[in-house]
């Protein structure tokens, strides 16, 4: 069985260094290959090597994404409301228009040992059309506008298991773990990768001096 693996190499080498000629399309040509175009080969269509690099990139991805963790962020929200109301008679003072504009945005620092600091800044505009019964039963019409601007500091954090920079922050930890055992395995599957194709490559040299 081991012969048998030896000899399927052998004959994968070989097809490798197979060309079509242009001038000569009915036959195959041989083409001298050294060592270091087999190891080349074999680094760039090793399936397992791909893998593995592949493996390390979306290992970076993560790291990058676990960083996000300790990013300024940014809430806004925004909200208008128009309202219109019929007279009602026998109603001395009424409110027969509206506008209200209501926004607000909060910045949140995350803390690295598992809370988050908020600082929001709130305003609210209101305009209201009134209508004021008069005693011969007509109506004057009268206006008010309202700004109500606000600061609110917020702070949360947690008091049990999540408090600590290596609790709240573990997922970073983890990303960079992964990412250098990733870097780890492509590197030592490169390494055996090229130790069988030089291993394989000599054995074939040595049954070519045998064979002539």
């Amino acid at each position: 069985m081991q012969r048998l693996r030896f000899l399927l190499f052998l004959l994968a080498i070989a097809a490798a260094t197979v060309r079509l000629d242009a001038a000569e399309p009915a036959a195959a040509r041989l083409r001298p290959i050294g060592l270091k175009e087999i190891i080349a080969e074999a680094l760039t269509h090793s399936p397992t090597l791909n893998a593995a690099v592949a493996d390390v990139d979306y290992a970076n991805g993560q790291v990058l994404v676990a960083r996000g963790l300790d990013d300024l962020s940014l809430d806004a929200f925004g909200q208008w409301t128009d309202g219109h109301h019929s007279l009602v008679p026998g109603v001395p003072v009424q409110t027969t228009l509206s506008d209200d504009l209501l926004g607000w945005a909060q910045l949140t620092q995350p803390i690295p040992t598992g809370g988050k600091v908020g600082l929001r800044v709130t305003n609210e505009w209101t305009r209201s059309f009134y209508q004021e019964q008069q005693a011969d039963g007509s109506f004057s019409p009268s206006s008010a506008t309202l700004w109500a601007p606000a600061l609110q500091l917020t702070v949360s954090h947690s008091l049990m298991r999540g408090v600590g920079v290596h609790t709240a922050r573990a997922p970073k930890y983890k990303a960079a773990a992964l990412k250098d055992q990733a870097t780890l395995l492509r590197a030592s599957t490169a390494a055996v990768l090229v130790r069988d194709v030089v291993s394989a490559y000599w054995r074939s040299e040595e049954h070519t001096s045998e064979l002539q």
